[in-house]
């Protein structure tokens, strides 16, 4: 059943209301960096200023944190406007009592952002559970609801879906594996104000590990999407894959080698890309860092070979 978009303005209500009652911690942090108001302040890096209020709930049914940002875009003389705004609020909740009760744990996140030059917004809510099977695997499971307006002048985009996975290890053969399957239906308002169904997406994703020797791990992951355009009756269905293999050899702390291979491929194209990366890394010394990459797209779209320094200099003596 579609879930009207009007109803997530009630989701951050719902989070905070049910956080009442007997409470057994509260926690409110502000962040605002007066000074940056002075008047012979330099404008901020990215001329942005950021302040914000963290609220954080804690009592024995129900832990809750909730996060609000003000982000304004500031000119050089310091001078802003109201649509040079963004509003960033974010909330997260679980209940230790119910996680207890049913063996599960449980997570619950809601998200919104506002930007009020571009006129755009994007709200999300993500409820899910995870569950331990055994001693070598465990179950999560997982819901997402996304209302996003990308522009100014766009019709807005509603994207509902499930997920579910089992992830595990087996640490006699030292490996790790996870695979998870995830459907997502789109759907995209019209002039009379429903929402109609555009795209459904359906994707298969494998992932494992393992550690051929202490230095050495091997990872392979593999992704399969099927997507169906519901406006066209004949060749509506497509499918992309997704597959990479990674290999890390660490011979010494001071030494790490990272080779991989990347394939997609799309089931309307006559064939897929292949992809190589490499880099070699040098850890001279605590702060001191040399690498050397190599990329079939590294630089521009193009392959390159790029020498890399990184010097961290609050990790040196007398900084």
């Amino acid at each position: 059943m579609l879930i009207r978009p009007r109803l997530l303005s009630l989701l951050f209500t719902t989070l905070a209301l049910s956080a009442q009652g007997a409470v057994a911690d509260t926690r409110l942090r502000l962040a605002l960096d007066p000074g940056a108001f002075a008047a012979d302040q330099q404008p901020p890096a990215n001329n942005l200023l950021s302040s914000g209020v963290d609220l954080h709930v804690h009592n024995p049914l129900l832990n809750m944190e909730v996060d609000y940002d003000l982000e304004v875009a500031v000119a050089d003389d310091f001078t802003a406007r109201e649509t040079d705004t963004a509003q960033r609020l974010g909330a997260s909740a679980r209940s230790a009592a119910i996680d207890e009760a049913f063996g599960v744990r449980t997570r619950m996140r809601a998200d919104s952002v506002f930007r009020h030059a571009s006129d755009t917004y994007d709200h999300s809510f993500r409820p899910g559970l995870s569950r331990k099977l055994s001693d070598l695997a465990s179950l999560d499971m997982g819901y997402n609801l996304l209302l996003r307006k990308p522009g100014p002048d766009a019709a807005e985009l509603l994207q509902q879906g499930y997920s579910i996975g089992l992830r595990g290890a087996l640490p006699a053969f030292r490996l790790n594996w996870q695979t998870a399957f995830a459907t997502t239906d789109i759907y995209r308002s019209d002039p009379s104000d429903d929402f109609r169904l555009i795209e459904n997406r359906e994707t298969l994703r494998m992932l494992t590990r393992y550690r051929i020797l202490p230095e050495v791990q091997l990872q392979m992951s593999g992704a399969v999407t099927q997507s169906t355009l519901a406006a066209r009756a004949t060749d509506n269905r497509r499918w992309l894959t997704d597959l990479r293999t990674a290999l890390s050899w660490r011979p010494s702390p001071r030494y790490l080698l990272d080779l991989s291979l990347q394939h997609t491929g799309v089931s309307t194209a006559d064939r897929g890309t292949l992809l190589r990366r490499g880099s070699f890394s040098w850890f001279v010394r605590d702060a001191l860092t040399l690498s050397v990459n190599y990329g079939d797209q590294l630089l521009e779209g193009g392959p390159a070979l790029l020498l890399n320094t990184q010097l961290q200099l609050d990790a040196l003596a007398g900084f």
